[in-house]
């Protein structure tokens, strides 16, 4: 297992990371969040942030 990165003490694989935002990036598209749009990211983790920074940039949408 390859570690995706490291915040604190939690150190995702790809595929743990993966897991989280793929379905936040479902979700987001759904509510109509597509390119060139503005997204502010709130989260009280910081996994949850580049969690959402990677769904936000996977529907080619901007984060605020």
């Amino acid at each position: 297992m390859l570690t995706a990165l490291i915040i604190d003490d939690e150190a995702p694989s790809r595929e743990e990371l993966r897991a989280l935002v793929q379905p936040l990036a479902a979700h987001l598209a759904t509510l109509g969040v597509g390119p060139n749009m503005r997204v502010l990211v709130e989260a009280r983790k910081e996994i949850a942030i580049v969690a959402a920074v990677l769904a936000i940039s996977s529907l080619g949408a901007i984060i605020c």
